[in-house]
């Protein structure tokens, strides 16, 4: 399913599905304003591309027993929060590999440090040996 989704459409979407029943799959939307007509429209064309339901008219859906299982299955809040899950994921894994590029680039620096100091350990050991 490659669509936008935002929280606020996934959730209009899914309210369309659960407020129809087997009984009466018939969903009738009233529009506060055109703004509104214009984005359930939309709405009830990507429903019908998915073959969850059926658009009768510019207010009127049909759900079909599709669409009952798949907002019984968690519907589009359900894909919206995956996806969302999915992001921060990807996120935490970007900034793990920066750290990870971040601590390599600090290596040779440690590494060289750490041989000074123990040169330096072992030259002064020397010396102490020499003395004593």
């Amino acid at each position: 399913m490659n669509m936008i989704l935002t929280e606020e459409s996934a959730t209009k979407m899914d309210d369309i599905l659960k407020s129809a029943s087997v009984n009466d799959p018939i969903v009738e939307i009233t529009y506060k304003d055109n703004v509104e007509r214009y984005e359930y429209m939309a709405i009830f064309d990507q429903l019908e591309e998915l073959e969850l339901g059926n658009k009768l008219n510019d207010c009127v859906f049909h759900v079909f027993p599709k669409g009952f299982s798949f907002v019984q299955n968690g519907g589009f809040i359900g894909l919206y929060n995956e996806k969302k899950e999915q992001q921060e994921r990807e996120k935490r894994q970007d900034q793990l590999t920066q750290s990870q590029i971040k601590a390599a680039k600090r290596e040779p620096y440690l590494i060289t440090w750490s041989v000074i100091t123990t040169i330096s350990t072992l030259v002064l050991a020397w010396l102490q040996f020499i003395k004593g």
